[in-house]
């Protein structure tokens, strides 16, 4: 069992099972908190806060994998390893790998939730965006940032309303750098957005 990701992050990415010689991914369907609690505490995180992500957006595993299982169902407080878990036998899935799921474990010890947002490296009002996903502060790309996102996030830190600051204002960070083109209105849709986007590699540097 594995977690692929093309980011500084250990505890999210694609769900890989080795099986027969090689890796394939495991389908989406019926896959809930149940699955992702079993399969984040195997991997050694916290059960709490953890997430399943459609990977409907990953489109560079169609021609690296092969869904393996499909309708994966664990029961709670018997199943301690995904494989240990229901399952519909392998290679019997109707998936595409386009429904492969990802997932997102919650860092043991960490203070920060998904969806907290802070400003670093400015001041009270102004800085760094950074994002909390799966216990890790990371940045956001500002390639797609506008006026609608900035009110985003300063309505959420009880601002009126923000603006984008230039690039290379404020200092960069050393965390992950989530995602770009994340131009949304709400939480909801910023978190969503972003999460779909977490194991693309990004263009971005530390100062965008």
């Amino acid at each position: 069992m594995a977690l692929l990701s093309f980011l500084s992050a250990s505890n999210l990415g694609l769900l890989l099972i080795y099986y027969n010689g090689s890796y394939g991914t495991v389908c989406d369907d019926e896959f809930s908190m149940n699955e992702v609690q079993v399969l984040c505490t195997e991997q050694g995180f916290s059960s709490d806060n953890g997430i399943a992500v459609s990977s409907e957006k990953f489109v560079f595993i169609q021609d690296e994998f092969q869904v393996y299982l499909d309708t994966v169902r664990c029961r709670s407080y018997i199943d301690t390893t995904i494989g240990r878990c229901l399952n519909d036998g392998f290679h019997s899935t109707n998936c595409d790998t386009i429904e492969s799921v990802g997932i997102i474990c919650q860092v043991q010890g960490s203070s920060c939730k998904n969806g907290d947002i802070r400003l670093m490296g400015g001041t009270r009002a102004a800085g760094r965006v950074e994002l909390c996903i799966g216990g890790q502060w990371g940045t956001i790309c500002n390639k797609g940032w506008n006026d609608k996102s900035a009110n985003r996030v300063c309505n959420q830190l009880e601002y009126k309303k923000g603006i984008p600051s230039l690039a290379g204002q404020f200092p960069a960070g050393i965390g992950p750098i989530w995602g770009s083109e994340i131009n949304c209105t709400t939480l909801a849709s910023l978190l969503g957005r972003i999460l779909t986007h977490l194991v693309f590699l990004t263009a971005c540097g530390r100062y965008q």
